[in-house]
């Protein structure tokens, strides 16, 4: 009986090893391929990734691609130190809409320097002179009538536009004086005679032409000498002990010893001292050329 025991438990030992071992042999054949299968696998995954399409660079508006290269440099690297240096500014480079991206440089690109082109202030602080300058023109002829706020004219100087003229009388800016005495007119009351008037640079190009004048001088004699209206460019200044009067068109008055000098329309006393920079004035010359009337006006 107990020869039974032992046999039998010999066999389930025995048994239970045949098993294990079977098993095993079957997971490695199970585990095992062949080269040509292995291969087979690896071209069958690179097949499946050259499949995957590749992300297409990001297209500008401009039809141009964008591609975004990053960089990182070490704090302590040479390039990093020649970026921060700030001794050499690395020019901007934009490219044009028309442009296409080249090996070679400079080709089809503009270059954006540090310069700019807006106005260089004056390194001195002195404010530039002011050269802007209104030319005038004086002309002279016949009145052809008038009324209230305008002087019909025939323009005979050959200054301006020739032939009939309309100055339209503006009571803020338009003097109108009678030749002799300087005193004012009224437009109405300068129906004849002859004139002579100073105009600025405006004119309308009607038939007639208008303008507006600064002045105009009536009651005109043929024989007497008509005063001139100018600006003086400075005081009067003594030369070779003549006193010298001077306008911004270049003139020349000098002064007789008896000159009358007196304001416009005031009591005011007034002499030569007083005329200025930009003091108008009206001037009547002798028969020498001399001046021997200055009226001033304010």
């Amino acid at each position: 009986m107990r020869k039974k025991i032992i046999l039998l438990a010999f066999g389930i030992t025995v048994l239970a090893g045949m098993a294990c071992g079977c098993s095993r042999q079957t997971g490695e054949k199970l585990s095992a391929k062949s080269p040509a299968e292995e291969q087979g696998v690896e071209e069958q995954g690179a097949g499946e990734q050259a499949e995957e399409p590749a992300e297409e660079p990001e297209e500008t508006a401009a039809g141009e691609y964008l591609i975004e290269v990053m960089t990182e440099e070490e704090p302590g690297s040479a390039a990093a130190q020649e970026e921060t240096s700030g001794e050499e500014a690395v020019p901007l480079i934009i490219q044009t809409e028309s442009s296409e991206v080249s090996g070679s440089a400079g080709e089809s690109e503009t270059e954006v320097s540090g310069e700019n082109d807006f106005p260089q202030e004056n390194p001195s602080g002195e404010e530039a002179a002011d050269e802007i300058t209104i030319e005038t023109f004086r002309i002279r002829g016949e009145i052809l009538g008038s009324d209230e706020s305008s002087i019909t004219v025939d323009n005979q100087s050959g200054v301006s536009s020739p032939g009939e003229m309309i100055l339209q009388i503006d009571p803020e800016s338009t003097l109108v004086l009678d030749a002799a005495s300087g005193l004012p007119v009224e437009p109405a009351d300068a129906s004849e005679g002859l004139f002579e008037a100073y105009l600025g640079p405006a004119m309308t190009m009607s038939l007639p032409p208008q303008t507006t004048p600064a002045l105009v001088l009536v009651n005109v004699q043929e024989d007497a000498a008509v005063p001139v209206y100018i600006t003086a460019d400075g005081p009067v200044r003594e030369e070779d002990g003549r006193k010298i009067l001077s306008s911004d068109e270049g003139e020349r008055f000098v002064l007789s010893d008896a000159a009358e000098v007196c304001p416009y329309l005031t009591r005011n006393i007034v002499t030569a001292e007083d005329i200025a920079e930009g003091t108008r004035c009206l001037v009547w010359s002798g028969e020498d050329g001399s001046a021997e009337k200055i009226m001033l006006f304010a």
